[in-house]
């Protein structure tokens, strides 16, 4: 019996891991009220 998938398993936890409530909490300010485009030339 052949077990192995026949479809490619994405496995990157990296992309999806669940963020610590603590590290949200602390983010929320930074998002909503200091926030900035961090490649642009003008704000240099």
């Amino acid at each position: 019996m052949d077990m192995s998938p026949h479809f490619p398993i994405y496995m990157d936890y990296g992309a999806t891991t669940p963020v610590d409530q603590r590290v949200v909490d602390a983010m929320i300010p930074w998002l909503r009220e200091h926030f900035g485009n961090p490649a642009s030339r003008s704000h240099a």
